[in-house]
């Protein structure tokens, strides 16, 4: 098992993580290390014998910012930005070892207006977009796609 985005763990939470030895990683750990650093440290940690174990992830919606998602019960500043959860869905995809995904925690009842909600829903679907594939890779104003940088 291995958090990412951790910044305000309750004390019986943190109890759990230093008992069962959990693999963690805090939104320092992420400013420090990078996503992609973290996610490459998360690979090889889930993959034994050289074969990644399947995949369940749980996405806590309110592991992100609350710009991205303030209809939430929890929302801490300094979470993952959207582009990051999404870096990790597309790692995550391109593995083909996702076996589960569930994603928690929004709520359209705790909101400021509804613009709120539309704010968590698009970071929602767009999160579980990205576990199966989808990138945000830039449109022109023709539609045609923006072309990628060269390897």
């Amino acid at each position: 098992m291995v958090y990412i985005g951790l910044r305000d763990l309750d004390p019986e939470e943190t109890i759990l993580v230093e008992k069962y030895k959990i693999k963690a990683y805090s939104m320092s750990d992420i400013q420090r290390l990078g996503i992609k650093q973290v996610l490459k440290e998360t690979i090889d940690y889930l993959t034994i014998d050289g074969e990644l174990m399947p995949l369940h992830v749980s996405v806590d919606i309110d592991s992100l910012d609350p710009w991205y998602a303030p209809s939430t019960g929890t929302p801490v500043l300094g979470g993952l930005s959207l582009p990051e959860l999404m870096y990790i869905g597309n790692k995550i995809h391109e593995t083909g070892k996702l076996s589960a995904l569930d994603l928690v925690e929004v709520n359209p009842l705790l909101k400021n207006n509804d613009h709120d909600v539309e704010k968590t829903v698009f970071s929602a679907s767009r999160a579980i977009l990205s576990f199966f594939g989808y990138k945000t890779l830039g449109t022109k104003k023709d539609g045609h796609q923006v072309p990628l940088a060269k390897k």
